[in-house]
């Protein structure tokens, strides 16, 4: 898979496999996968959408699955997405608070599922997964989530790591896209 110009560091053992087009990471125990901190990186300034597919068995704990976040006056600063109980959530933060969506149905049932997070400015967030939007939230006006933390896939950022566990199951497609998804992409 693509990664642009930001270059990707492993930790112990994410693995590559046969994914949805191509190859993917499938991880086990692992640090997961980081790169350092690049402007393009950072979901702040317009429209935009993360999205990826996930396969897991894991329906227990907090896994993190993208994570670029430091510490913030009173919360984080940037966006976390992770499976709590086998459920798909964000988390965004921007130093005084942080705001969380998250689907209500567990997908630890091993197959491959779409989860996209899709802002759309001024002010609304869209959940979507598999292809069905989830749930709608809005934004603060004057939210960002700029920072200059590490991109990591698979593992929680450092500054994290005591509330998150490390993925366990299947990533693939991974991306960001600088306009808002809708229902018919």
């Amino acid at each position: 898979d693509l990664a642009g110009s930001n270059d990707f560091t492993t930790g112990t053992n994410p693995f590559t496999m046969f994914g949805l087009d191509d190859w993917g990471f499938s991880f086990e125990f692992t640090r997961g996968l980081s790169t350092p901190d690049d402007p393009s990186l950072d979901l702040s300034g317009g429209d935009f959408t993360l999205g990826f597919w996930v396969a897991t068995l894991a329906d227990s704990g907090t896994r993190a699955l993208v994570d670029k976040r430091e510490p913030g006056p009173s919360a984080s600063v940037g966006y976390l997405a992770y499976l709590e109980e086998g459920r798909p959530g964000f988390r965004l933060g921007d130093g005084s608070q942080e705001i969380e969506i998250e689907h209500s149905e567990s997908l630890a049932d091993d197959a491959y599922h779409q989860v996209m997070l899709s802002f759309e400015a001024p002010s609304t967030l869209r959940l979507f997964v598999d292809g069905a939007l989830s749930q709608v939230r809005g934004l603060p006006a004057g939210f960002t989530m700029t920072n200059t933390a590490d991109f990591s896939i698979g593992a929680p950022s450092p500054d994290f790591a005591q509330d998150f566990q490390s993925y366990f199951g299947r990533l693939d497609e991974i991306f960001l896209a600088r306009h808002a998804f809708g229902n018919e992409e």
